[in-house]
């Protein structure tokens, strides 16, 4: 027995609310792929930051012109990070970063 002014659920959805749902779902994604996006964007404007990034052309041509190329520089200036990257976006295929500390190395 229902109670009074309980419907059962419907089976079918009306065409205006299928419509209704798919303007909310892709409301939805536009606001996931805008909030990527912009997360996207603000990591490549901390990259840039870095202090090894000026650095990006002059290692690549190394890595390209030698056998052996190591990199100093300060504490949290990409060296781990980002030269890996910028090795493997200019297409190298075998990448290898080694680390004085076990810790280190464990952390990448």
């Amino acid at each position: 027995p229902r109670e009074r002014g309980v419907q059962a659920p419907r089976q079918v959805l009306e065409a205006e609310e299928v419509k209704e749902a798919r303007r909310a779902l892709l409301m939805w994604e536009d606001f996931r792929q805008r909030k990527s996006i912009t997360k996207v964007k603000k990591m490549r404007e901390d990259q840039r930051a870095l202090p090894i990034y000026l650095y990006r052309d002059q290692i690549i041509h190394a890595v390209r012109n030698h056998q052996v190329v190591l990199v100093a520089g300060d504490t949290g200036c990409g060296k781990s990070t980002q030269v890996p990257q910028y090795l493997i976006a200019a297409g190298f295929a075998n990448v290898a970063c080694t680390q004085p500390r076990r810790i280190s190395t464990m952390s990448l």
